[in-house]
């Protein structure tokens, strides 16, 4: 799984997420967010694909994971972030995956300007 994304803050973003997986294979895929890369950082979301639905959506190789407008408020501006996907096939292994990458751009539409 692999991302190269932004997000800006109080918008509805749909995070693109490319893979090779054999979905078939698939039990559950978790995308765990976290503010920092460390295992101790607490969690500000975590959104989850499934092969009859979940939050995220997957269409041709790439993984869509949309995003509320207060859900990217959870997310400090001009800072990187990290998404961590597990993947669990069938059958309970967990293979090793990346820890993706993105940033989070600020907006200037603060809760004054509604």
């Amino acid at each position: 799984v692999r991302g190269s994304e932004h997000m800006k803050r109080g918008t509805t973003p749909r995070l693109r997420l490319g893979h090779t997986l054999d979905l078939t294979a698939v039990e559950r895929i978790d995308f765990l967010f976290k503010q920092e890369r460390d295992e101790a950082a607490p969690a500000i979301l975590k959104k989850t694909w499934l092969p009859a639905g979940g939050e995220a959506e997957e269409k041709n190789g790439v993984f869509e994971i949309p995003f509320t407008e207060k859900e990217t408020r959870l997310f400090a501006s001009g800072r990187p972030f990290y998404c961590d996907p597990r993947v669990t096939l069938t059958g309970g292994s967990i293979p090793a995956t990346a820890i993706l990458q993105f940033s989070c751009q600020p907006t200037l539409w603060g809760d004054a300007d509604e």
